[in-house]
């Protein structure tokens, strides 16, 4: 009788597997042949006895006119359900050993520790995922067809025994070390960023959905654990470290230093990301950033973007209005600035000039295009030609033109008018 006939009892093959099993998961090194051998076992295994029920413990099967049905929701009649506890039960003793090494590890240590582990465990659960993919194929896909939602591939099995034996134990001592060293870094200190990433990956890797495919059992993942055990926590750390770095920043330095340092700082959390975050956490991470140190500081901004003007400091204006302007509607209170002051400036530079240009339209109209050019430019310069401050400057100019001291004086708004009708006539 050939070995794919016999009937192969789930104790000698446990037997055979256990061996390569526990090579596998000591991270011992693996030929071909031995490999081959396990997923031989397995297969014969699964095959030995095809009208035997086997299934999960927990439920049964029963036989009606030639047709097995399940009592329970246990699926198909495909050996394979005791063999798949045995690896279940196997994964949550090793895990345990695991787990109780790590316990009591805090910082780096535990860092170094979980990282460590966790990608040999990973790799060992990808091994013994293919060795064991007849199962995965046949009965772990029948299972869940039949509507087990608690019955996953081998791998995803192994995932899930990592997180709630490994994961649930540890995750609070890992998650705070790992945002230790993010403000560790954050205060210019240099930080093994590999750590971090590899608990990452860990967490996005343990967030999974079962889905039914085109008739396949697949795993997606899913950012639940990263989100719920991670990110939440790093976004609460990352707001009170820059609420308080504001705070004590603009006690000892200029509101335009400090505007240089937040370009910096939102420079440096976009790299954080890419190294060794999940990319999705960019953009709520920079939206936090911005709101701690933009956002809540825009009334010292405004009270800057005075001076700026004033002293005619334009590029550093220019980054002002590249900082701002990542709040929604924040500028709107930067045009009404800059109209007032072109405003002033107009109304000043004309008065200064008024003796002679009540009567001199030369002196009156190239003054007036002085100011334009002037502002246009600042306009163009610091804040990039933006339709709206252009409507501000275009705004100021009308007003200081039909209301100022020459019209004044004249006791007419058509003054400025007439002063451009005589300069264009002198050009003529």
């Amino acid at each position: 009788m050939s070995q794919t006939n016999r009937h192969v009892k789930l104790d000698e093959v446990w037997a055979k597997l256990l061996d390569g099993i526990n090579h596998v998961y000591q991270f011992q090194g693996m030929k071909k042949p031995a490999y081959m051998l396990l997923y031989t076992h397995v297969y014969d295994y699964c095959i030995s006895n095809p009208n035997q029920s086997r299934t999960v413990a927990g439920t049964s099967r029963v036989h009606i006119g030639g047709l097995s049905r399940s009592n329970g929701q246990d699926g198909a009649n495909i050996v394979g359900g005791e063999l798949y506890n045995k690896l279940k039960n196997y994964l949550k003793d090793y895990l345990k050993d695991v787990c109780q090494s790590g316990v009591d590890l805090q910082g780096e240590g535990v860092l170094r520790f979980y990282t460590n582990r966790w990608e040999k465990y990973q790799f060992s659960s990808k091994v013994m995922n293919d060795f064991c993919s007849y199962i995965n194929r046949h009965w772990v896909q029948r299972e869940f067809n039949s509507g087990r939602k608690d019955i996953y591939e081998i791998y995803t099995m192994a995932m899930d025994s990592w997180q709630k034996v490994v994961f649930q134990p540890l995750h609070k001592q890992v998650t705070h070390a790992c945002l230790d060293l993010i403000k560790s870094e954050r205060n210019n200190e240099i930080i093994n960023t590999r750590l971090i990433s590899g608990v990452i990956q860990s967490y996005v890797a343990l967030g999974f959905t079962e889905e039914l495919t085109n008739s396949s059992h697949i795993t997606s993942p899913t950012l639940t654990i990263y989100r719920d055990y991670f990110e939440l926590y790093f976004l609460h750390d990352t707001e009170q470290f820059y609420r308080l770095e504001a705070a004590t920043f603009l006690v000892h330095n200029s509101v335009t230093e400090y505007l240089k340092k937040v370009a910096t700082r939102l420079d440096e959390e976009v790299h954080r990301v890419q190294s060794y975050l999940h990319p999705s956490t960019l953009s709520i991470l920079i939206k936090k950033v911005e709101e701690v140190l933009i956002r809540d500081q825009l009334d010292a901004i405004y009270t800057e973007a005075k001076k700026l003007l004033r002293d005619e400091r334009y590029q550093d204006l220019a980054l002002l209005f590249k900082l701002t302007n990542r709040i929604p509607n924040a500028t709107n209170e930067l045009k009404k600035i800059v109209e007032n002051h072109i405003y002033e400036m107009g109304i000043n530079t004309i008065e200064r000039v008024s003796g002679t240009a009540i009567n001199d339209p030369k002196v009156y109209i190239e003054t007036v295009i002085d100011i334009h050019k002037k502002f246009l430019k600042l306009v163009q310069e610091s804040f990039n030609g933006e339709q709206g401050f252009t409507a501000a400057l275009d705004k100021a100019c009308g007003k200081f033109i039909n209301n100022n001291v020459v019209t004044q004086s004249a006791g007419s708004t058509t003054k400025s008018p007439e002063l451009l009708a005589r300069y264009c006539d002198a050009l003529l």
